[in-house]
C-alpha cells in the first residue's frame, strides 16, 4: 500500500492533494470513516504522535520525539487510555488490549 496525501474535508471525506505518491486523480473524494485519532494522553494538552505514520502511537508525550518519557505516561496511564483513547492506537502487540508487553515494546523502540 502506498503513502497518500489528503486533505480532510469533514470526519467522514478526505481530497486527495498529492497525486505523486498515490494512484488516485487529484481531487478524487474519498468517503468513509477516518481512523480515530487519540485524544491526549494526561498529563499532555496535545494529541499524541504516529511518528512513522502506522497507526501506532508511540510519541505518547507529544514532544515529536519517542524518548523514555513517552514510556513513563503510557506506563502510568496504562488504564486511562484504555478508557478514553481507541486501545489500536496503542496495542504495538496486536492482541487487542494495551498490556505491559506494549510497554516492553515502546521500551525497546526509543
Amino acid at each position: 500500500m502506498g503513502m497518500h496525501r489528503f486533505t480532510h474535508v469533514d470526519p467522514q471525506t478526505i481530497v486527495v492533494t498529492d497525486t505523486t505518491i498515490t494512484s488516485l486523480s487529484f481531487g478524487e473524494i474519498l468517503e468513509g470513516m477516518l481512523p480515530e485519532r487519540p485524544a491526549p494522553v494526561p498529563p499532555g494538552t496535545n494529541t499524541p504522535g504516529d511518528l512513522n505514520h502506522e497507526g501506532l502511537y508511540e510519541d505518547i508525550n507529544s514532544n515529536s520525539l519517542l524518548d523514555f518519557s513517552d514510556v513513563v505516561v503510557f506506563f502510568n496511564q496504562m488504564d486511562w487510555i484504555t478508557e478514553n483513547d481507541p486501545v489500536s492506537a496503542f496495542d504495538f502487540n496486536k492482541k487487542s488490549r494495551i498490556d505491559f508487553n506494549d510497554i516492553v515494546i515502546l521500551y525497546n523502540e526509543q
